[in-house]
């Protein structure tokens, strides 16, 4: 199946919409027949697969400058092959499992194409053949609106008792101290916590976090900034549970993954994003 493009019709909202709508449905069908991205899967788990050899995402395509959406996308999508709460929580949203599914079909531009449509991220001239997509990540955590039940802000009053529920509210303390924290699954055990860190942090956020209740939740993913006097640019370290990988562009363009020491810590690169999910029922699908 061959990615589509977005530079052929006239009017952008009927365009977008009619793309959105081909895009779903192909990832329906995907879905149906159960198409699974081999590569990754072996790397997830294999541990002596060498990451180095998986292929993933086009040095080249219709979008430039998609380092941040590209980390989200391929620790999301990391996540989901790795733990079926995760696969039962994303299957709730339809976006975003639709963005995991062309993903499992390498449909990488699709899925970005997806992605920013429905976040309303590709402005009027998005038909052009090359569109600069040079986002923030707090632009993308829209994408979970729909699958979060509460919110912690790191510059609100702590004292504030304004969350719904007094266990979410209880749970979200716990990450209070990293940034912003937005919490999805039922509202008396969250299975899946994002905290928005944006730099707040000087060196990586522990790897488990238990909160109140004696509950753990450990560290799965973190996107990571690097600056240079150049350019700022985007990568993911990424949780394998026997190694950690790490997912970038090199100077070329060209993606790959690589094996990455957390024990050494992060150096100078910045916390932007961190992914939690909870160590209770690793194993079950089951959200209710």
């Amino acid at each position: 199946m061959a990615a589509v493009m977005l530079f052929m019709a006239a009017d952008d909202d009927v365009a977008k919409k009619s793309l959105y709508d081909l895009l779903d449905r192909r990832a329906a069908e995907i879905d149906k027949k159960n198409i699974v991205h081999d590569e990754l899967t072996g790397l997830i788990e294999d541990p002596n697969q060498r990451a180095e050899d998986v292929k993933y995402f086009l040095a080249e395509g219709q979008f430039y400058n998609t380092c941040v959406l590209d980390s989200i996308l391929v620790s999301l999508h990391i996540l989901y092959k790795k733990m079926s709460v995760i696969r039962s929580l994303f299957k709730r949203d339809r976006t975003l499992h639709a963005a995991i599914m062309l993903l499992e079909a390498k449909l990488y531009e699709d899925a970005r194409c997806l992605w920013l449509i429905n976040l309303q991220l590709i402005g009027a001239g998005f038909r052009r053949r090359s569109l600069d997509i040079t986002s923030n990540v707090s632009d993308h955590l829209p994408m979970f609106n729909d699958l979060v039940r509460a919110r912690y802000h790191y510059d609100d009053d702590r004292t504030s008792p304004r969350l719904g529920g007094m266990i979410y509210y209880n749970t979200l303390k716990s990450f209070e101290d990293y940034g912003d924290a937005i919490a999805m699954g039922p509202e008396a055990s969250p299975v899946f916590i994002l905290i928005n860190v944006a730099g707040r942090l000087e060196s990586c956020p522990p790897d488990c976090i238990t909160d109140c209740y004696d509950r753990c939740y450990k560290l799965q993913f973190l996107l990571l900034g690097i600056i240079e006097p150049e350019f700022n640019h985007m990568v993911a370290a990424v949780n394998l549970n026997k190694r950690w990988v790490l997912y970038a562009a090199d100077a070329s363009g060209e993606t790959h993954f690589q094996d990455f020491n957390m024990a050494a810590g992060i150096g100078d690169m910045v916390v932007h994003l961190a992914g939690y999910v909870t160590t209770k029922n690793e194993d079950s699908s089951s959200l209710d």
